[in-house]
């Protein structure tokens, strides 16, 4: 009976919380996973770009990941002492939302690749394969004993934090370079 296992969950039995726990987890799971695959299918070019961010910069990707991870809390701070900032909270909460989920798919894609790569001999890039192993891999990974799944998954989120920003500082900078160029004026 599911509605009595919920109900002893809040009655302090520990075997139902975890029984709980587990089914909330696989749901989140399977929700980001759909997420995660329809995302992959509708922007696979700034996917791209962040993979090949991080694969050409890990540690740096790191770095700039744990810049922008400190620099969250006062970027917050900063739009809710203004009144034109307090509008913008919700606004700048999604973007990095949508960034902390970018990084997470490029790694994950690049989890994917690296295990296809070196299982198949001839392995065809598929960013949806690549991607979809790579989440059912972590997922996994997440699952490891003392914390270490959590810890692994919280550095990976950070580095594919930083191979968005890289990516997003790369492309103005290749903006800016081809609007020198092209410039009439020079």
């Amino acid at each position: 009976n599911f509605l009595a296992a919920v109900s002893s969950a809040f009655y302090d039995q520990e075997e139902e919380w975890s029984w709980l726990t587990d089914i909330i987890y696989f749901c989140f799971f399977t929700f980001l996973l759909t997420l995660s695959l329809l995302m992959t299918f509708l922007f696979p070019r700034p996917l791209n770009a962040i993979i090949v961010s991080v694969a050409g910069h890990k540690a740096k990707s790191f770095f700039w990941g744990m810049l922008g991870v400190l620099i969250i809390a006062p970027l917050f701070m900063l739009l809710a002492l203004s009144f034109i900032g307090i509008p913008l909270i919700p606004l700048a909460f999604s973007l990095v939302l949508l960034a902390f989920i970018f990084g997470f798919l490029a790694m994950s894609a690049l989890l994917g690749r690296f295990v296809l790569t070196n299982s198949f001999l001839h392995h065809r890039e598929s960013l949806m394969k690549e991607t979809l192993l790579g989440m059912i891999l972590w997922w996994i990974i997440g699952w490891l004993p003392f914390y270490t799944g959590m810890m692994i998954k919280a550095v990976v989120i950070t580095v594919g934090f930083g191979g968005v920003l890289i990516a997003l500082l790369d492309r103005g900078r290749d903006r800016h370079k081809t609007a020198h160029q092209t410039s009439p004026y020079e």
